[in-house]
């Protein structure tokens, strides 16, 4: 009986500990992680292509790059196979983590039922309506975190943006530089 309740403990903390990770390694990267700790499971970051420059006057030394690929290769049985992951990088370090959906026609909802699943509630409005656009503001623990839904050639797509408050104005400059994959 005893080696039960020991058991039983051991699995529901293990349980309890895991439902506060972001589920998978690429969407729990600590912001301002160098970008050489990363790319060895981030496969997608090309890390050559990279401005490497130490003149801090040069123009170049201001742009974030946008390393896109498949959520569903990073993030497997996740439910977010319909969507596309971005790591945004600024002086080699990550900046921002991006999820966005890749065809709205197929799959509603997916970045939805992650957060609120393994991020937190949102508002009401959000989970009622389904045409529903705007966005929420789920920051918490230094990070910044928003949930977002927008129209697009008539048709809805969502997104989830992180980062925290040092680096986040490098995700929304005009300088972002996106790399295809």
């Amino acid at each position: 009986m005893k080696n039960f309740l020991k058991i039983f403990l051991v699995l529901f903390f293990s349980l309890l500990s895991n439902i506060q990770a972001y589920a998978c390694d690429a969407l729990n990267i600590e912001i301002g992680t160098k970008i050489n700790k990363v790319t060895n499971y981030l496969d997608f970051i090309q890390e050559d292509l990279l401005i490497e420059s130490d003149d801090e006057d040069s123009e170049e030394f201001e742009t974030t790059f946008k390393f896109r690929s498949f959520t569903e290769r990073y993030c497997p049985k996740m439910g977010l196979e319909n969507t596309s992951i971005s790591i945004f990088v600024y002086d080699s370090k990550v900046a921002g983590i991006q999820l966005e959906t890749w065809d709205p026609k197929i799959k509603k909802n997916k970045i939805y039922e992650y957060v609120k699943n393994y991020i937190g509630e949102m508002e009401k409005i959000v989970e009622e309506d389904d045409n529903w656009v705007g966005h929420q503001d789920l920051s918490t623990g230094g990070r910044v975190i928003y949930y977002t839904k927008y129209k697009d050639y008539g048709e809805i797509y969502e997104l989830l943006d992180i980062s925290n408050e040092e680096y986040v104005d490098f995700t929304l400059q005009e300088e972002v530089e996106e790399m295809i994959f």
